[in-house]
């Protein structure tokens, strides 16, 4: 993921060394390869010269000695993208281990947490391995890059794709970690029969919804806003943190429209810190 960059005329051809630029027409609201750029790492005239010669090196194992095994096309995949607090995970110990290249994160992804923030088609285009392992490990790299644009789908109600995120993709989950992607367990809730969940329509037409998660370990009751196109906006949630002290488990996590992560999350019991906050 390190060659994905959301700015242009950064990315170069491994190849030849190239500068391999985007094009962003003033007004389109998205980003475009250029003539030289096929979405990868590679510029078509070393694309096109391999072709011809049958050399594949291991720099770039999709090369003309594995036409057989590759095909350039255009494939709508579908997809879906689970995001969670930082502030959540940080305080369940998650995010460093998620964090950790050293340790791969092997544990489930406790999904509860989680949030579904988006949920559908995108285009992929370049030179798509058949190999499965290969094309999987292209499609989500395809992902990443798409998440981490200013155009990304569903900009106020999910970040850029990050480090902690789940993605699925043909009924496998994956999760972001600093290296890479690794498929781990994970079970959406809104997937879950135990997760009752109700809805209350403001005087003003707002809609919340609200849902509980019977979680033996964390349970939570989330509160959600819901949108006129049917996506969820979480507002607000309260949760069981057994790694907090004695007595302050019980805990309260907050956003505002404006910001992508918690504005707020703490303890509902401050003891004696309480006065000293206020």
């Amino acid at each position: 993921m390190e060659n994905i960059t959301k700015g242009p005329n950064i990315v170069f051809c491994k190849i030849c060394g190239a500068m391999l630029t985007w094009e962003h027409p003033e007004g389109s609201g998205h980003y475009q390869a250029s003539s030289d750029f096929i979405g990868g790492d590679i510029c078509r005239s070393c694309l096109a010269e391999r072709q011809e010669t049958g050399c594949s090196t291991p720099e770039f194992p999709y090369s003309a000695g594995q036409t057989g095994d590759i095909s350039e096309s255009v494939e709508h995949v579908q997809i879906a993208l689970f995001q969670a607090p930082f502030a959540s995970l940080h305080e369940h110990g998650l995010l460093i281990k998620m964090y950790d290249c050293e340790q791969p994160f092997s544990g489930p992804v406790p999904s509860q947490y989680y949030m579904p923030v988006f949920s559908g088609e995108i285009e992929i285009r370049g030179m798509l391995p058949k190999e499965p392992q290969l094309r999987t490990s292209y499609i989500l790299e395809q992902f990443y890059c798409l998440y981490n644009r200013d155009d990304r789908p569903n900009p106020m109600t999910s970040r850029s794709l990050s480090v902690g995120d789940v993605v699925q993709l043909e009924n496998q989950f994956f999760l972001c970690s600093a290296a890479s992607f690794i498929p781990v367990a994970f079970e959406p809730v809104a997937e879950t029969a135990k997760t009752p969940a109700d809805t209350l329509i403001m005087p003003n037409g707002t809609v919340l919804q609200v849902k509980i998660c019977s979680e033996d370990e964390y349970p939570c009751i989330n509160i959600d806003l819901v949108q006129a196109d049917g996506e969820n906006e979480r507002v607000c949630f309260v949760e069981h943190n057994p790694e907090k002290e004695l007595g302050q488990e019980l805990c309260i996590g907050v956003y505002c429209s404006t910001e992508e992560d918690t504005v707020y999350y703490g303890s509902y019991n401050q003891g004696d810190n309480h006065a000293e906050s206020l």
